[in-house]
């Protein structure tokens, strides 16, 4: 939002001219409803008032600034009843109504007082809320007046009335001259820097900022903008959820006006240049960009570089500045007369010196070479025609890509290649939309309506201006010319110049980089004919006045810049010619508002000189587009070509971006496609949202075995430049260059109970235990792969482990229950009978795994039953051969609401025609396998970090290749015949002690060749629920 500054006077009648602030006036009370009703009407929504006492008396307290009837009172009431809507400011300041023209109280030694300072400060800012303002904004810069003034303010109940806008970054400035003289301000001794910030105190400036956001500030400022735009950057990073006011003061609003009157540059362009600085001010932090792409050479997309690279934090980071071969030795040239064109200015962006250091960090790259900058990202560049060297880059983030197209054309010309059609289709592309939904005329049309133009003007005795840019339209145009003027003999004594030292060091670079063109001239050049060796058409005469001597001369054709003819040869030769009817004016490019080319299209009857003067206007004026954007029909078919998922259009005039979309969007509904089309503003956020694939590829040990449908994968998921890949543990060092180490824990135990008791208790708590012996012949039984219980003596239990999360977890779980056996009742009730020559207790633990496949089948119904209609048991015929292959598998049949669902109890899958009722039949069987399984089957320990062998490596394998959930099931497939019909009915429970006795035959643990086990089972399914567990452990399971 713009605030405008006033200022107020006492004289309520007066209206009196500022001559240090051209068109600025101090206003009379009564004279603001004059001055203000039409800019409200123009959309002026804010003003911020200063008083100028010219008749009260000044004192050293500033008694005036809060007079009830004191210039600033009485406009904030007068505006509030006229404007309603209008937000009104006041600045609160003690300067202009104190004797001594300072922003605080003195004490008796002559210097300031900061704490009644501030106290003062707070009682004005207090009577312009009370008139009505919507903001106060102290600018005194005495410490601890925000604090003060919010105190004053929430006390009075105006805290949530009046917004406070601190002065916070406010530095010392000559700046401020213009702004005292007009509110009679300055100081009467001394100056006020021992209150405002030094120049270069940037420190001071963040700290400032931050103390006025704790003390309460609502908005925060820096003043002045355009020379602190660093310090707007960190007010933005430090006070990012506060309203940022940049302040213009009155010493850079004298100069752009000045600069305007003396015909440097038209006033309301660098007006909106100001703005937009500001709003626009290191929006960006540039130490975090890692790659700058430059589609061309032109100004409009490379004239800030050497800024960005050599004046902001850019030079702090890692980035890296990237064009074509063509594009940096044509920029090389463009920027060495944009310098010499500024060097006459006192604002320069940027010095020679800065220049060349900027172009030598530069990085140039060809057409279809593939550059990885960094991790992640990569990008390719593609002719883009338009000019020489001018690309567009498809670029890769992660496996995004995006397509920007910069300025591009489709259409191949006399040297350039029309723009390519990458080989992949983006998921963005970012696009020109300069000419909206304009046509071009073809190509070959225009060029012989531009001859027959030429050639008709030389006819008739006049002279031709054709005002262009130096490079790159100018190349096309002097091709053009030359053919035709070969083909004319009657024209070889007609000149043609082209009036530019730039485009004249620049034909050296077309005339090198021919490979790069188009194949009409490599043929030309393979014939040792260079196209850029012009035969007609020679540069103008170096010496002053030459524009007047060719004006004066026989007819010719005259190719001068600066296209826009704002100023230059282009202009002078206008102002030269246009008199004289005879004389032809050909616009041949693209114009922007407020500019000679786009006004003279009119036609009007007269024009301005530079100097201020009317000339008549005679010449004749044709507009002939050899601008080489893609119009409508061009830009609409690469769209279409292209196929993105969003499609962003930039560089192109709002009215111009808005029809383009409605036409696409109009041809996509016509073929019901859904292509998202965006037109996003200046510094505007696009959040945009896809849908994309992680891939991770398993190599090493995990790659050896190719995994089999429903099969679950598990392996550590490594991430780097946004890659993943899936890795046993053990290839951790040869993959990724992890050094991994395995911490093996041992703890003793002193315990007074038997053996075959410690085992009834661990299978009672953790399922079936894999008993045998180690390597040195100690008695060993496994709990979950993972837990080693030894019996090391006859009272002595050790545990051993290799340490993770998930293993600690279990020994502490086994530790745990080991030292409660002794206390626990059922191991009294066990060891109350009577001595007999087995050392195993005599009824198995209630709740050890049960190998019995029908009781497993039963408990697995119960619990489907429990979610679903009707659960039946399925057994195949052994003699139907006509049977499918599903019809031969053991199964269970779930229906619901008459749909079916089949579970394979081979493979434990779900079929069903209705896919709803698939997942939910799968979720439910994963719930069900989870509770009738055993702890040790439901769960499996993550493998352990460790090279080498082991004599857990076996089990890790096992972890990692996954165990059937219901092992009996699939392995006892065939006993499912013997199942009697009433599986699936719910009978009572059985009691424990009724249950067989299930012993498992003791076996040697031996290592294989890998570190495996003998015996242990492969390629068998995890349940779904260890993925959960596992997650912690950071293993990912696939399914593949």
């Amino acid at each position: 939002m713009l605030m405008y500054p006033i200022f107020i006077t006492d004289d309520p009648d007066a209206y009196v001219d500022i001559p240090s602030l051209p068109g600025q006036a101090r206003w009379g009370v009564n004279k603001l409803e004059e001055f203000l009703g039409p800019l409200v009407k123009k959309g002026l929504r804010s003003v911020i008032l200063f008083g100028v006492p010219m008749r009260c008396e000044k004192d050293d307290r500033g008694s005036p600034a809060d007079d009830p009837n004191g210039p600033v009172i009485l406009a904030v009431r007068k505006l509030r009843t006229l404007f309603p809507e209008l937000y009104i400011a006041c600045d609160v300041c003690l300067c202009e109504y104190t004797s001594h023209g300072h922003c605080g109280l003195f004490r008796t030694d002559g210097t300031i007082d900061n704490t009644p300072s501030a106290a003062r400060i707070a009682e004005v800012a207090l009577s312009y809320a009370r008139a009505g303002a919507h903001c106060v904004a102290p600018s005194d810069m005495m410490d601890g007046r925000i604090k003060t003034i919010k105190r004053a303010l929430i006390d009075n109940g105006y805290g949530n009335r009046c917004t406070l806008m601190a002065y916070s970054a406010k530095f010392a400035s000559a700046l401020y001259g213009p702004f005292r003289d007009a509110a009679g301000s300055a100081p009467s001794f001394g100056d006020r820097k021992c209150y405002q910030l030094p120049p270069t105190a940037k420190g001071l400036a963040r700290r400032a900022i931050k103390r006025d956001v704790e003390e309460g500030a609502d908005i925060i400022m820096v003043k002045p903008a355009l020379p602190y735009l660093d310090v707007i950057q960190d007010a933005k990073e430090l006070a990012h959820d506060h309203p940022l006011a940049c302040y213009q003061v009155s010493g850079e609003y004298a100069m752009v006006v000045a600069g305007a009157h003396a015909g440097v540059y038209d006033l309301r362009t660098m007006a909106f240049e100001t703005v937009e600085s500001m709003v626009r001010a290191d929006e960006l932090d540039w130490s975090t960009v890692d790659v700058l792409l430059v589609t061309h050479f032109h100004l409009d997309h490379a004239a800030a570089l050497t800024y960005i690279m050599e004046k902001t934090n850019f030079r702090n980071g890692k980035g890296k500045v990237y064009m074509t071969h063509p594009t940096k030795a044509l920029h090389k040239f463009m920027m060495q007369d944009f310098v010499r064109m500024s060097s006459s200015s006192t604002d320069t962006l940027f010095t020679p010196l800065e220049m060349s250091m900027s172009l030598a960090s530069i990085i140039a790259v060809s057409a279809h070479q593939v550059i990885n900058p960094c991790a992640g990202v990569s990008f390719t560049p593609y002719h883009a025609g338009h000019v020489l060297g001018a690309c567009m880059f498809l670029i890769d983030i992660a496996g995004l890509k995006i397509l920007y197209t910069g300025d591009y054309s489709r259409e191949e010309d006399r040297h350039l290649v029309k723009a390519e059609i990458p080989p992949v289709h983006p998921d963005v592309l970012i696009v020109e939309s300069t000419y909206g939904v304009q046509s071009h005329e073809p190509r070959e049309d225009k060029e012989t309506r531009f001859t027959n133009l030429v050639h008709s003007i030389i006819r008739r005795g006049g002279h031709v201006l054709l005002p262009t840019f130096a490079l790159g339209r100018a190349q096309e145009l002097l091709l053009i010319l030359d053919e035709y003027w070969a083909k004319h003999p009657d024209l070889h004594n007609v000149p043609i110049y082209y009036a530019s030292s730039l485009a004249r060091k620049c034909m050296a670079v077309f005339q090198t980089y021919i490979h790069t063109m188009n194949a009409n001239v490599r043929t030309r050049f393979a014939k040792h004919d260079n196209p850029f060796v012009f035969k007609h058409i020679t540069n103008v005469p170096g010496t002053r006045g030459w524009e007047r001597k060719i004006a004066e001369g026989p007819p010719c054709v005259v190719l001068a810049s600066p296209g826009f003819m704002q100023t230059g040869p282009s202009r002078e030769l206008l102002e030269l010619w246009a008199p004289d009817s005879r004389n032809g004016l050909i616009v041949t490019g693209y114009s922007i508002e407020g500019t000679m080319a786009r006004e003279i299209l009119t036609e009007p009857e007269e024009i301005t000189t530079m100097k201020g003067n009317t000339i008549p206007r005679k010449i004749s004026v044709d507009y002939m587009s050899f601008s080489a954007h893609v119009d409508y029909s061009q830009n609409s078919e690469f769209m279409e070509l292209v196929k993105p998922q969003h499609i962003v259009l930039v560089h192109g005039e709002a009215t111009g971006m808005g029809r383009l979309k409605a036409a696409m969007q109009d041809r996509y509904k016509s073929r019901d496609e859904e292509i998202k089309i965006h037109t996003p503003r200046n510094l505007e956020t696009l959040e945009l949202t896809f849908r994309s694939e992680r891939v991770a590829k398993a190599i090493g040990t995990l790659a050896n075995k190719p995994p089999q449908p429903n099969d679950i994968i598990s392996g550590l998921l490594v991430s780097k430049d946004y890659s993943y890949t899936l890795l046993d543990p053990r290839d951790l060092r040869d993959f990724a260059g992890l050094t991994t180490c395995v911490v093996t824990q041992r703890q003793k135990v002193v315990l007074g109970v038997g053996w075959d008791l410690v085992r009834w208790h661990l299978e009672g708590m953790f399922g079936a235990v894999e008993e045998g012996m180690d390597k040195d012949g100690v008695v060993t039984m496994r709990v979950m792969g993972a837990v080693d219980v030894k019996q090391t003596s006859e009272h002595e239990l050790t545990l051993e482990w290799d340490s993770s999360a998930s293993n600690d977890m279990i020994a502490d779980s086994t530790l745990g229950l080991i030292t409660g056996i002794d206390k626990s009742p059922a191991s009294v009730k066990l060891t109350t009978n009577a001595h007999s020559h087995t050392h195993a207790p005599k009824h198995a633990h209630p709740h050890a795994d049960v190998t019995d496949p029908v009781t497993r089948i039963q408990r697995l119904a119960w619990f489907l039953e429990e979610h679903f209609d009707s659960v039946e048991l399925h057994m195949p015929e052994e003699m139907d051969e006509e049977a499918d292959e599903e019809d031969r598998e053991p199964s269970l049949v779930v229906e619901i609401h008459e749909a079916l669902a089949v579970i394979n109890l081979r493979t434990m899958t779900v079929t069903s025609e209705s896919n709803s009722l698939r997942k939910r039949v799968e979720a439910v069987l994963d719930m069900a396998v989870s509770t009738v399984s055993s702890l040790g089957e439901a769960f499996t320990a993550g493998a352990p970090l460790h090279m080498g062998d082991t004599a857990h490596a076996g089990e890790a394998e096992k972890s990692r290749s996954g165990t059937s959930p219901l092992p009996s099931i699939a392995e006892h497939a065939e006993e499912l015949q013997d199942l009697p019909e009433a599986a699936t009915e719910d009978p009572s429970m059985k009691e424990a002690d009724e249950k067989p006795d299930v012993r498992e035959e003791t076996k040697d643990i031996k290592p294989d060749a890998r570190g495996g086990e003998e015996g242990e089972g492969e390629g068998e399914g995890e349940d779904e629920e260890e993925e959960d567990d596992e997650e912690d452990d950071g293993i990912l399971q696939v399914h593949v």
